[in-house]
């Protein structure tokens, strides 16, 4: 239940690598006398060069890159600005050419650090490339709305430290108003743009949070979204009417600082501005649909789908989708209640630091449904679960909707009598490998897994037969057992000591009050299978399509192969089970 980044043949690298490499845009003009700190160099930016960049920019360098990026400070200053390698650095790593296609990813905070640093706070990465949506951004017009009042929620002189990258700061304000108004307009106002990196408008609906500054990375826990500025974002207006605003209520301004260009004396006044009137024609309210329950498995591709049911006609204006940095696409449809499926978003490319507002206007009937996917790429070593932090993940689309819901959160368990496995051959699958193979549904154990004798793999190719996990006894108390089940497809290849295994699996549990999980986790990984001191226990060790060795159990009886694998479900970890049957004696069919 794992699927990886796709793996090009060592040519087709070296291919991408020296297109990459060895091709210098004319880079962008730099300030005037920008001079960028050795200080940030050498704490943190020639770290990420070396790192990100050595591979082929090394002491020698390779793949076509005309030149060294590990030489030292006074190497990469060196020269004419405009022409100097920092300059050339800046506008590689701002649009997104470098490192090439097929390498490594670099992470944003990396880009954003090493680009601020050598443009000395005057360009930043452009988050927005490689991002494909079939929605438009809800974009405002250029001027607010006549008759407005305004009030500013933003820092007062908020000092940032030269040495500051990553310091996501929270600003909590009590609403300035006497009386209950209407939100019109929100946009933000950009004092320093050497350092403010993006900026958030939260609503705090309890009034958790004590007025004043405090230290927040990630989503203060019970808040909503209602406006994200990223460089290149445009200001939020409702057409008409707005979103309710009143006396006493707290609302939060995150601001992401990253000085990486170690400017000195920052005092920032940055914010937020808040057009407002009278409570007048068209109130907006907020729901965000989506699963509330999942885990992501340790270098996987994972997918968890959440269900919200329309209990009464909503009309829909605009939503912004919402992922943290491990997220790669989402996607939502309306399931309309005579079964029909309309689209409602559909993204690819993901970027954390672009969650605009797109616009989706469309009416909900009471008994249609919102189906919300998200897809994540997990490449840590643990796993990460639903939360509020950056290093949690989340699956949310906060959508602005009148009337206004009653409820914050949507998100209703659905077993679909129709559900099957989504199954294509991975990256780790033989060419030629089937693409059509039956769904199989199996319920959950609660017996434990099931007794292990080893067995030789020989040979074969192999058809799945059913995937389960094995959950302890005491787990049918939190669920129904009746009704939770896994779908599954896959197939798998034996040669010796080498095993390929190529699945994906639905995972489909009911919770109690009208909770569930519904995940999709997909496995293709090729290894070697080292045995143990018991038979038919050992490791596999990967070569495609994971990092790090896994504990694999394994029966051959006659005809048939079960594999124990352990996976992450929930906080816990339970054996999944594989069951197949010999399709073929010729492992490359």
């Amino acid at each position: 239940m794992v699927a990886h980044a796709a793996r090009l043949p060592i040519p087709l690298i070296v291919l991408a690598l020296v297109a990459g490499c060895g091709t210098d845009p004319t880079p962008e003009p730099t300030p005037p006398d920008c001079v960028p700190s050795a200080s940030v160099f050498k704490a943190v930016v020639q770290d990420h060069i070396d790192t990100h960049c050595g591979s082929c920019h090394g002491a020698t360098p390779q793949f076509g890159a005309p030149n060294t990026l590990t030489g030292g400070y006074d190497s990469l200053i060196a020269g004419d600005e405009g022409e100097r390698l920092i300059d050339r650095i800046a506008a590689r790593m701002a649009n997104k050419t470098m490192p090439p296609a097929g390498g490594e990813p670099v992470p944003h905070q990396v880009q954003d650090t090493v680009v601020e640093w050598a443009s000395c706070g005057a360009k930043h990465p452009d988050h927005s490339i490689g991002l494909v949506v079939d929605r438009p951004v809800f974009s405002a017009p250029k001027s607010p709305p006549a008759g407005t009042e305004t009030f500013d929620l933003k820092a007062d002189q908020f000092a940032v430290a030269e040495d500051e990258l990553d310091l996501y700061q929270c600003f909590t304000f009590e609403a300035p108003v006497k009386e209950d108004r209407f939100i019109q307009r929100i946009e933000a106002i950009i004092d320093d743009s050497r350092v403010v990196h993006h900026i958030v408008l939260l609503k705090d609906p309890k009034n958790a949070y004590a007025l004043g500054l405090k230290k927040c990375k990630g989503m203060p826990a019970d808040s909503q979204y209602l406006y994200a500025w990223a460089p290149g974002a445009a200001a939020l207006q409702f057409p008409e009417g707005g979103a309710r605003i009143k006396p006493g209520e707290h609302y939060i301004v995150q601001i992401h600082y990253n000085n990486g260009a170690g400017a000195k004396g920052v005092k920032d006044n940055s914010g937020i501005r808040v057009h407002h009137g009278p409570p007048k024609g068209t109130e907006y309210g907020m729901v965000a649909p989506g699963p509330l329950v999942f885990a992501i498995p340790p270098h996987s591709t994972f997918t968890a789908t959440g269900h919200c049911k329309v209990k009464s006609d909503l009309t829909l204006l605009a939503g912004m989708p919402h992922m943290h940095e491990n997220g790669t696409a989402f996607k939502q449809e309306i399931v309309r209640a005579d079964g029909t499926r309309e689209p409602l978003i559909n993204l690819t490319g993901w970027s954390f630091e672009m969650q605009p507002f797109y616009h989706h206007p469309v009416t909900l009937k009471a008994g249609d449904r919102v189906e919300t996917s998200c897809t994540w790429r997990n490449d840590t070593d643990d796993t990460v679960s639903m939360g509020t932090g950056t290093a949690d993940e989340m699956c949310f689309n906060f959508m602005f909707v009148t009337p206004p819901p009653s409820e914050p959160y949507c998100n209703d368990f659905l077993l679909d009598p129709k559900a099957e496995a989504p199954y294509a051959p991975g990256t780790c699958a033989p060419t030629g490998a089937s693409k059509t193979l039956p769904n199989h549904s199996q319920k959950l154990l609660f017996t434990g897994a099931p007794d292990i004798k080893g067995g030789d793999l020989g040979t074969a190719r192999w058809e799945l037969t059913g995937a389960t996990l094995a959950l302890p006894g005491l787990a049918k108390t939190y669920m129904n057992p009746d009704t939770s089940v896994v779908h599954s497809r896959g197939q798998a290849w034996s040669e010796g000591d080498t095993l390929t295994i190529d699945a994906a699996a639905r995972i489909l549990i009911e919770l109690p009050n009208s909770q569930g999980i519904d995940s999709v986790d997909v496995l293709s990984v090729t290894g070697t299978v080292k045995p143990g001191k018991k038979a038919g226990e050992g490791t596999w060790e990967p070569s495609c399509g994971a990092k790090k060795p896994k504990n694999i159990r394994w029966t051959v009886d006659g005809d048939t192969l079960t594999v124990v694998l352990d996976k992450q479900f929930s906080q816990f970890t339970v054996p999944g089970i594989y069951t197949f049957k010999r399709a073929a004696t010729d492992a490359s069919k």
